[in-house]
């Protein structure tokens, strides 16, 4: 079975990531009785290593702004019986300050693919529903590992990382999985590490993503400036940079509750 992980991004407000952080470090470090963190404890998982195991939890760099996308009356009239039958984009309001946090867990059996036993059981958890609560976007996908040459990549020190998600014509994912990794020496050179290529396989599909490690203090301008043309190979079919739809690239800590583990 290829090497199957959820990946799960949350979007929780600045002026909440200390709580968000401290309740998530109680969370992962599991009950004193039986030592279980996580899901494990939820579930009373005792197999090790256990059937969610979280390998990675990152912060991002810094804060971005966040608009919900709400709903407001259409006619504001408050007056007419028709009122609440008619919806328009509520005013633009200010963005609130957020950090993206990332969480990957590996799943290690097709059966635990179904999320919904796990799920029900966090909605009667007093601690997950605490957290839950400091949250104000939760995207979950499922993604596994593309088999590319090299074998799995240990972690660093590095406490950067850097995660690229590029989206791609179904006609062309084949090709730039193929190319792709032809353009690592020269990060390798600047002194990247990369921790492996993966595919989305739920959610929106033709998506794949790379996770990196680095200590550079810039490291969104120094990826750019490492890989802009390299030269491939004369047997690529096609320019790996040349192929994707989107990309975006974004910088991340390791947190404090991140398992100390050695490779993905």
């Amino acid at each position: 079975m290829p090497d199957q992980y959820l990946q799960v991004d949350l979007l929780v407000p600045a002026n909440q990531a200390g709580k968000f952080e401290a309740l998530s470090t109680e969370f992962h470090q599991g009950d004193a009785e039986h030592h279980r963190g996580g899901f494990a404890r939820i579930l009373g998982d005792d197999s090790q290593p256990p059937r969610y195991q979280l390998l990675l939890a990152l912060r991002s760099t810094a804060t971005f702004l966040y608009v919900d996308n709400e709903r407001a009356s259409g006619t504001g009239d408050k007056v007419s019986p028709f009122d609440k039958a008619f919806y328009r984009n509520s005013t633009i309001q200010a963005g609130t300050p957020v950090y993206r946090y990332v969480h990957l867990w590996k799943i290690r059996d097709d059966q635990d693919l179904n999320l919904a036993p796990l799920m029900r059981a966090c909605g009667e958890d007093s601690l997950y529903l605490a957290i839950d609560a400091l949250v104000l976007q939760e995207t979950q996908n499922f993604i596994s590992r593309v088999r590319t040459p090299g074998g799995v990549a240990p972690f660093t020190e590095a406490s950067r990382f850097v995660r690229t998600t590029r989206t791609l014509a179904h006609k062309d994912l084949g090709t730039y999985i193929f190319s792709e990794p032809m353009l690592y020496p020269p990060l390798e050179q600047a002194g990247w590490h990369n921790l492996g290529q993966y595919q989305t396989f739920s959610g929106p599909l033709n998506i794949v993503t790379e996770f990196w490690q680095t200590t550079s203090p810039d490291p969104l301008r120094q990826m750019f400036e490492s890989v802009q043309r390299p030269p491939l190979s004369a047997n690529a079919p096609a320019r790996a940079l040349d192929l994707f739809k989107t990309d975006v690239r974004e910088s991340f800590d390791k947190l404090s509750y991140s398992p100390q583990g050695t490779s993905l």
